[in-house]
């Protein structure tokens, strides 16, 4: 244990450790598993895209070269972000609506990337660890049988990831991560302002930053100190702030049109009925049969005993202006697949298309393949079976893929599901007729100057950009 410590250069402070970096990977790896099949990956290609690329921005100039970064959104509303061992990186969509620039962006990223610069997943593992050691000499000299170490590195690593590294820890992967965004040229004062964020939210989403507050130190001092790193990093280098990224526009042009709701994007059962609210999409199943996700949160399968229909449902994100026509001719591949014949549906928008189809594993199969396009969303939903299987399967693969429409959005609205708003000021605009024009009264004036980081009486330019909160949740009646 004593060989464990050493001076971190990143920290430069003494380190218990003797977790490898091999070892550090391989637990993270493990650990991603666990967390993408808890919560789930937000099904938004270009979103995920734009933080893998602010997220390698960032990680590009830290000290830690001996390993890869991984960044993830996560299927979650909660307000959250954190880091496991080994590069893994996650922020939710929840705390992604909240942010107002770039440069917000890259200080929550950077402060989880310091996290695993500066190991203090290795670090927090190996005390465990250390711990587990004193144990099973204990028991060696009780003569106790039991010889396990106390505890699994896997979930010691998730755990470390949802709950957070202790208070310290936080405080020190601020100020490094202050640090990082300077270095990768991001604006450290707009930065640093997701900080105002949090505290005023602390006001209207007392429950959704009710874990991050609990594990985190208060957000008073956390923003004492980060002002005080800012200065610091200002006054070492002199530099011309003016050319350091901000990027308040194109981050909300970014995140329009997320999904605000709390349901996930792997969609649910309601009795017989698979709904998928963020996607607004729904579908009949017969009785017995299940559904769930895959991991990748790709595809949608359903298995009925004996598992003799595999069923699908791709969902993609598709370019403005994209219609039916389009969206099949660019999915279809006719080197893989005979078509047998086409029908169009009764259910808007959609089209059915018969296959008949060769795959290596299971021969000769028949599929049913529904194209739909909404609010540019393509929809493709296919139902499989062996070809000695569909004259006993036919009727319910019809019934099936027939049953497929939209949800209304009266029950969309029912259910609490939003998307992000994205409003352009124009001339004699303020947050008061911003208020009575989105929500028919002026009384969510303050609540959208909170979720702008604006103070209340903030005068507004003409084509400034201002993020609409989602709808208030209605109060009970007692």
């Amino acid at each position: 244990m004593l060989q464990g410590c050493s001076r971190d250069p990143v920290t430069g402070r003494d380190q218990l450790n003797f977790v490898s970096t091999e070892k550090e990977i391989k637990v993270g790896k493990e650990a991603d598993l666990q967390i993408k099949a808890q919560y789930g990956i937000y099904r938004h290609p270009s979103i995920q895209t734009y933080v893998e690329t602010i997220g390698q921005k960032i990680a590009k100039v830290s000290e830690r070269k001996d390993i890869p970064y991984h960044f993830t959104v996560l299927d979650s509303p909660v307000i959250n972000a954190f880091a496991l061992p080994g590069g893994f990186v996650y922020v939710t969509r929840g705390i992604l609506a909240e942010m107002n620039s770039e440069a917000e962006l890259a200080f929550v990223l950077g402060h989880e990337i310091s996290h695993v610069a500066a190991k203090h997943g290795a670090e927090r593992m190996s005390q465990q660890q250390g711990l587990g050691f004193l144990n099973l000499g204990a028991r060696i000299l009780l003569g106790t049988n039991d010889l396990g170490l106390a505890g699994d590195l896997v979930n010691i690593g998730v755990e470390l990831g949802l709950r957070g590294y202790g208070r310290n820890h936080e405080f020190e992967a601020d100020l490094i991560g202050l640090k990082y965004v300077y270095w990768a040229k991001f604006h450290p004062v707009k930065a640093s302002r997701f900080l105002y964020t949090l505290k005023r939210q602390e006001t209207y989403q007392p429950n959704f930053l009710e874990h991050m507050l609990s594990t985190h130190p208060p957000t008073d001092e956390r923003i004492d100190r980060a002002a005080q790193q800012v200065e610091e990093l200002i006054s070492s280098g002199n530099p011309n702030l003016k050319t350091y990224t901000v990027r308040h526009n194109t981050y909300l042009k970014k995140i329009s049109g997320m999904f605000m709701g709390t349901p996930s994007g792997r969609g649910e059962m309601e009795g017989q009925t698979y709904k998928n609210y963020q996607y607004g999409c729904q579908f009949n199943i017969p009785k017995k049969w299940t559904v769930k996700a895959s991991l990748g949160e790709e595809v949608i399968i359903f298995r009925p005993p004996y598992e003799r229909i595999i069923g699908s449902l791709h969902i993609n994100p598709l370019k403005p202006g994209t219609t039916l026509n389009k969206f099949i001719n660019n999915e279809e591949n006719p080197n893989k697949s005979e078509i047998i014949s086409k029908s169009n549906l009764l259910s808007p928008s959609g089209k059915q298309v018969l296959y008949k189809e060769r795959d290596k594993s299971l021969g000769q199969i028949t599929a049913y393949r529904n194209y739909f396009v909404h609010n540019n969303i393509g929809f493709i939903l296919v139902l499989k079976a062996n070809q000695f299987d569909v004259v006993d399967y036919r009727k319910t693969i019809r019934e099936i893929t027939d049953s497929f429409s939209f949800i209304s959005a009266k029950d969309m609205k029912k259910k609490g599901v939003s998307r992000l708003k994205i409003h352009t000021v124009t001339s004699g605009e303020s947050l008061t007729s911003i208020s009575k024009k989105y929500f028919s009264s002026d009384k969510e004036k303050d609540r959208i100057a909170s979720f702008n980081d604006l103070p209340t009486d903030s005068p507004l330019k003409v084509g400034q950009l201002i993020k609409i909160p989602p709808p208030p949740t209605p109060e009970k009646k007692k």
